[in-house]
């Protein structure tokens, strides 16, 4: 991705689409496919500044996201797609927070994140890219504990995570990517 490679050229883009995303928004606020377009671009925005070390930015745009998926939510809870990113959303708010020496901040953003996802699942029980936004938070929550010095609190969140890569490796779905992700759990379950 090219957040990760290359945070401030994602940045641009992100800005460029939030720009226009702003600007159809304004003009039909209503449309949560517009308000939709226009989280995903801040959402970018905001993590892009994290992987910049910019957080207390990140922290603008990303609870503006957050602000947005919650308006989405509250008035059609089943575009289950427009919702897919208040779960990222609130686990990158928890990295930033993090980040910042937030801790409290930083576990209630993740499990608000974990909720979100949950409360998704629970209308699509079967969509793959739910299911990773579930893995990625328990993950999160865990990576969590072990920053702030609790193994013991991290192993349950780890193991709940690799319940769901080991099923994806069972079903043999995206089974390559899922190993990779029950090696990086096991690694850090084995420090």
């Amino acid at each position: 991705m090219l957040i990760e490679k290359d945070p401030a050229e994602a940045f641009k883009f992100y800005r460029k689409a939030s720009e226009m995303s702003e600007e159809i928004s304004a003009a039909d606020p209503e449309n949560i496919q517009h308000r939709s377009a226009l989280a995903d671009s801040l959402v970018g925005q905001g993590d892009a500044l994290h992987h910049l070390g910019r957080n207390q930015e990140a922290l603008q745009y990303l609870n503006r996201t957050n602000e947005l998926e919650a308006s989405i939510e509250s008035v059609d809870p089943n575009r289950i797609w427009y919702l897919r990113r208040m779960s990222r959303s609130l686990m990158f708010t928890g990295d930033a927070l993090l980040a910042l020496g937030d801790q409290k901040g930083a576990l209630d953003s993740y499990r608000k994140g974990l909720a979100a996802a949950e409360r998704v699942l629970q209308r699509a029980p079967a969509s793959l890219p739910h299911n990773l936004d579930r893995a990625d938070l328990l993950e999160a929550i865990g990576l969590y504990y072990m920053k702030t010095g609790s193994k013991k609190e991290a192993s349950p969140w780890f193991e709940q995570s690799l319940t769901i890569w080991r099923d994806w490796t069972k079903r043999n779905v995206a089974a390559s990517y899922a190993g990779r992700r029950v090696r990086r759990i096991q690694t850090l379950l084995d420090q």
